[in-house]
């Protein structure tokens, strides 16, 4: 396997499959920062036909294709902002792959939208759930509880503070420089044979107790 997929050939399939007049390239591989084994992460738009997943083996590499009509567009870009804001255009119609990129760096000048007030206090009752779920007395619970606990702690994170979640090798490079006490608590629950201590101190660090919204009425 090459260590880059052709990608103008995967833009030419593409839109002859799906009937698609704009493929744009975004998440690691359009970062630069891509291993061997990271997906082919694109954004392939056509005039109408709605949403559907183009997921398979392409040439040795995976392949993760969102295709969405015109229509959907603008929710797909608030989706995957993110990671459209490093996007490379593949093939385009009049501009539209160069518009669609612009207009996820815009988005991402913006705050994100305002969560509803149970979708706040859904997310700090996880936190809460989570404090007594890593103390299951069953080992292997407890252990995938743990487990769950490292694999939310980013975007929860980044959603307790109402930021943009941008990812999980951005996230980490930013709490180096903004959130070491995270970082150091998220390293130390990930060392082999960490205790229930490292957890708490985790969360305590995702859940800042500053941070909690006053009850409501």
């Amino acid at each position: 396997m090459s260590v880059e997929p052709d990608l103008g050939m995967l833009a030419r399939e593409l839109c002859r499959r799906h009937g698609a007049h704009t493929v744009v390239l975004f998440g690691s591989r359009a970062r630069g920062d891509a291993s061997p084994t990271s997906d082919v992460d694109v954004v392939v738009v056509r005039a109408d036909g709605g949403f559907e997943r183009d997921v398979r083996r392409w040439h040795g590499f995976e392949l993760d294709a969102h295709v969405v009509d015109e229509a959907g567009l603008g929710a797909k870009i608030a989706e995957h902002a993110t990671g459209l804001v490093h996007g490379r255009v593949l093939v385009e119609d009049a501009g539209s792959g160069e518009r669609l990129i612009a207009r996820a760096r815009y988005l991402l000048t913006q705050p994100p939208p305002s969560p509803a007030p149970g979708d706040v206090d859904a997310l700090w009752g996880w936190g809460d759930k989570m404090r007594a779920r890593i103390r299951a007395t069953d080992p292997t619970l407890a252990a995938y509880q743990r487990a769950n606990v490292i694999a939310q702690s980013l975007a929860a994170w980044a959603e307790v503070r109402q930021r943009w979640f941008r990812g999980t090798k951005e996230t980490l490079a930013t709490l180096r420089t903004e959130a070491p006490a995270l970082n150091d608590a998220l390293v130390e629950a990930m060392a082999p044979g960490a205790d229930v201590a490292a957890f708490d101190r985790l969360l305590d660090a995702v859940f800042d107790p500053a941070l909690r919204p006053p009850p409501r009425d």
